[in-house]
């Protein structure tokens, strides 16, 4: 059976072939869950009001809930 092959290439104004890197999508998910252990003890806080506080929006205090439980999923799952 054939294997295909997609390449993805550009060429700048000056005709120079540009080619992207691959990504690295562990290191991506690894920067993630660092940044969200980073944000632990606001985002328990946020949590635990019993009303959106003053100077969050909405979808500051929704992103705050999903991340709890992404953050208690990831305690849980190393724990």
């Amino acid at each position: 059976m054939a294997e295909r092959y997609h390449v993805a290439f550009w060429l700048d104004e000056h005709g120079l072939l540009i080619t992207q890197p691959p990504r690295d999508y562990r290191r991506e998910v690894q920067a993630a869950e660092r940044a969200l252990m980073e944000r632990r003890e606001e985002i328990k806080t946020i949590c635990c009001w019993p009303r959106r506080p003053k100077g969050y929006s909405d979808a500051h205090w929704v992103r705050a809930a999903v991340d709890s439980c992404r953050l208690g999923y990831n305690l849980w799952r190393e724990g």
